[in-house]
């Protein structure tokens, strides 16, 4: 059946639009309210209608469209969208410290390989588990045991082939404890200054022993 009037079905949503866009606020904060005072039904609803194949069928077709929309919303909304992280995030605060706590307890190594990943490629895992044998779970800096969490990819950061933040097995130089890392990257990856701070270093000991050789038992602090 044809509608009888298209041209009162055209007023009708123009005059929706304007409605819309003269009360924007009002309406957002109508919407949040109600999905603040009706969260759960909106989520069991949500979860009945939930089709994972249809989802990420839809996803993928219109993946390149809707990236393209939310970066143009978030350049256009940059500060209205920063401020409202930034207050939601003031506000629940223990919460989302909460729910990391748990997420990460239950998804640490995930997420560990992700950050591994993003950093260093996706050939890290391979790579890591060979450095890790060959090393034997040593750190090849000082050569102290590491615990396998806190072993961190030390390399090059001059490779030709990405940025300094990132690596390849071309610039890896293999695993370290996260201090030792640090040393070397302000030592600016120059065995040579690493040297002369360890003389420097063995020097100045060398004096403090002899003055504590002497120190009286009792002395006033201060």
């Amino acid at each position: 059946m044809t509608d009888a009037n298209p041209d009162a079905k055209a007023r009708k949503r123009e005059y929706n639009r304007r409605y819309r866009e003269a009360n924007r606020e009002q309406l957002r904060e109508k919407g949040r309210e109600y999905r603040k005072a009706n969260r759960n039904e909106i989520n069991e609803r949500r979860r009945q209608q939930y089709d994972p194949q249809r989802a990420a069928a839809y996803y993928q077709a219109n993946r390149e469209e809707r990236h393209e929309r939310d970066r143009q919303y978030y350049q256009a909304n940059r500060d209205d969208v920063l401020a409202r992280v930034k207050s939601y995030a003031n506000a629940n605060r223990p919460q989302i410290q909460e729910y990391k706590r748990r997420y990460y307890q239950t998804s640490g190594a995930k997420v560990r390989q992700k950050v591994l990943e993003g950093s260093h490629g996706r050939d890290i895992a391979a790579d890591w588990a060979a450095m890790w044998e060959a090393q034997q779970g040593c750190c090849y800096l000082c050569e102290r045991g590491m615990d396998p969490d806190d072993a961190h990819v030390e390399h090059w950061h001059g490779c030709a082939a990405h940025g300094p933040k990132k690596s390849c097995r071309y610039c890896r130089r293999g695993l370290a404890h996260q201090n030792c890392n640090i040393a070397v990257g302000q030592a600016g990856d120059d065995p040579a200054v690493l040297r002369l701070i360890a003389d420097n270093l063995e020097r100045a000991n060398a004096v403090i022993a002899a003055r504590q050789a002497v120190i009286p038992q009792h002395i006033p602090l201060f």
